[in-house]
């Protein structure tokens, strides 16, 4: 009996530990959905992405002559227990832009 409990909690473990992103999946996560938010295009409209930086959690995102901050943050798991990958919400700044 203590055998299956052993292999069962074995399990279970591991399938909550595999839940969470690699960093390096994490952050690809990150920077689509910046890319992909309505909200991040149109203040920065059509331009060209010039770089994207990361401090901590809050993302620069600049053209030739403008920058916006996101910070990514993540929402609570509905239950615990709860895997897969959270849930992620973008809080977007506004476009500071060169004078003309």
């Amino acid at each position: 009996m203590k055998k299956i409990l052993s292999i069962v909690l074995i399990l279970l473990s591991s399938q909550i530990s595999s839940a969470a992103l690699a960093p390096y999946y994490s952050t690809v996560r990150e920077i689509k959905a910046i890319l992909d938010n309505e909200q991040v295009y149109q203040q920065l409209g059509s331009s060209s992405i010039t770089s994207i930086t990361r401090e901590k959690n809050v993302y620069s995102v600049a053209t030739d002559s403008c920058a916006l901050n996101v910070a990514v943050t993540y929402v609570s798991p509905p239950y615990p227990g709860f895997a897969g990958p959270g849930e992620l919400e973008l809080h977007v700044g506004n476009v500071t832009c060169l004078p003309r």
